[in-house]
């Protein structure tokens, strides 16, 4: 049966995209650059700083105009910030003296900032020291009851949840966002392609029906792979710092010289991370055409040449898969926390991209069912890909947790501030995802009857979708905007938008050859499955 992508289809993705445009968009015009703060144990003195790494270009204008909008947001909160090198006493009469504030460059910021936030060892910051005290008026007083230690926290939240910053040129929170979901969208449309190669090389005959519904997902690898192309050029030509061992600086003697990647800088150096990279993407676009080119030419053709062709060019895409899988995933994602490694890291980002295809691939074929579509799929076939999604998840899970629990019992210092970072900084979300991604698919999705609802299935691989693109959230971004993070317009607009233009290309792949491949070898097993 042939497909043809309906208007309302159409107008559904258009609209994400365009709806997902404009989130981005004004996220993007509302980006603030990453500021530090940092409270004293006894409360009484807060220090923020801005990486000049990472923001060299907001200019000293920016930064008093941000100190003077400070001020102005401390004293609507009743709290009284002196202008740097101010002394003496309060315009309000209080009678207590203020500390002088002083902008100067803190000789530390490179020690803390390197070892305790992902091992990035930003150069020294500029900083600012201050010291505030509750206004002395009416107001003031009853707002925070005299507990002046409540005071800088106050400030500090207000820096922390950008009601006052600088505008960030060097968006670096776009590009984070936008390797998030070039490397999200690429590794569903890997996933599929991975999927296919071992239906292929197990001659499994269940879901010969579905075969169709992979390839189209398959093929919409390009997309992500353009995006992170994007990323990865605008890292090599200096335009974002996701990588810090693109910066060239810290590989020859001097003040941002980095011992530990320099040992590895065999291995992290630009020109051999592109060689790889373009290895990758060309090896697996390859595969993807071939596993089309001969689909189609089983159609046209019948018998079991092409069948047993893909069989064996399967097993083939399987051994490359090993090898490139983890590569990328230190490569693309493990790098950014360069300082930091794990020997299941690998196998910890396979898995999640495994599961994303595998609900990508549901939701498609629940959608083709709703409208008309596939009516040799029965409930057996939803109930396998349902297994799927089960079995996968505790797979994540357990690596997830052996990951976790090993480098966490170790408490090796090189590899445990990766976690540390996480947990003190990201602590609702690390957890919340782990949650999310284990304990719903395991307590709803237990049952028989569970994997045949449609209604179970469609909420928690919806569920279940979102929660792994937080997961690859958390692997970007604690290592490239540090505890600075938020999920806004940018991030739903950006991810809206991505979610848009995959489903497009997707239904436009399933247009483009019959749903069913109708000379399979297995095909009738597949259409009589059941159990």
């Amino acid at each position: 049966m042939e497909f043809k992508i309906s208007s309302r289809a159409k107008k559904v993705t258009f609209t994400l995209m365009i709806v997902g445009l404009l989130a981005m968009i004004w996220g993007i015009f509302t980006e603030q650059s990453y500021i530090h703060t940092k409270l004293s144990e006894d409360g009484t003195q807060l220090t923020l700083s801005y990486p000049t790494h990472n923001n060299g270009e907001n200019t000293d204008e920016e930064w008093e105009q941000f100190k003077a909008d400070l001020i102005i947001a401390a004293e609507a909160c009743h709290i009284q910030i002196m202008d740097p090198g101010a002394h003496g006493h309060n315009d309000h009469g209080a009678g207590h003296e203020e500390h002088a504030e002083e902008v100067h460059t803190d000789s530390h910021a490179d020690e803390e900032h390197g070892d305790g936030h992902g091992g990035h060892g930003h150069r020294a910051e500029p900083t600012w020291s201050i010291s505030a005290h509750v206004i002395h008026t009416k107001e003031g007083m009853e707002a925070w009851h005299h507990h002046e230690d409540e005071v800088l926290p106050a400030v500090k939240a207000m820096v922390d949840s950008h009601k006052v910053g600088m505008p960030d040129h060097q968006h670096n929170r776009f590009w984070s966002n936008l390797l998030i979901n070039g490397f999200f969208f690429f590794g569903i449309a890997l996933g599929a392609l991975f999927y296919l190669a071992l239906h292929y090389a197990t001659e499994s005959g269940w879901g010969a029906v579905i075969l169709r519904v992979f390839e189209a997902v398959m093929l919409v690898l390009p997309f992500g792979a353009i995006v992170l192309i994007v990323v990865f050029l605008a890292g090599t030509l200096d335009w974002n710092h996701i990588y810090m061992w693109m910066d060239d600086s810290k590989l020859t003697m001097g003040e941002d010289f980095d011992k530990l990647l320099y040992k590895k800088s065999g291995y992290l150096n630009q020109s051999f991370f592109w060689i790889r990279t373009l290895i990758y993407i060309g090896v697996f676009w390859i595969f993807a055409l071939l596993f089309r080119k001969w689909s189609k030419k089983e159609d046209n053709e019948g018998g079991v040449k092409w069948h047993f062709l893909q069989y064996r060019r399967g097993a083939l895409f399987l051994v490359f898969f090993a090898v490139f899988s983890s590569m990328l995933a230190w490569d693309w994602i493990m790098s950014i926390d360069a300082h930091w490694f794990s020997t299941l890291f690998g196998w910890y980002v396979f898995s999640g991209i495994w599961i994303s295809a595998m609900v990508m691939i549901l939701m498609t074929t629940l959608y083709l069912k709703s409208r008309g579509h596939l009516p040799q799929i029965n409930q057996s076939h939803i109930h396998d890909l349902g297994k799927w999604i089960f079995a996968i998840s505790f797979l994540w899970s357990y690596l997830w947790f052996s990951q976790f629990m090993l480098i966490w019992y170790s408490n090796i210092g090189e590899e445990v501030t990766y976690f540390q970072q996480r947990i003190l900084d990201y602590k609702f979300l690390f957890f919340g995802t782990f949650a999310i991604n284990f304990i719903l698919p395991m307590v709803l999705l237990m049952s028989r009857d569970a994997k045949r609802t449609w209604s179970i299935l469609l909420i928690i691989s919806s569920i279940v979708f979102v929660g792994h693109w937080m997961d690859v959230y958390l692997m970007v971004m604690p290592g490239t905007i540090m505890n600075n993070y938020q999920i806004g317009m940018l991030e739903f607009g950006m991810f809206i938008m991505f979610l848009g233009i995959f489903v497009h290309f997707l239904l436009r792949n399933l247009s483009k050859a019959p749903l069913i491949k109708k000379n399979h070898p297995m095909l009738d097993e597949s259409i009589h499955h059941d159990f």
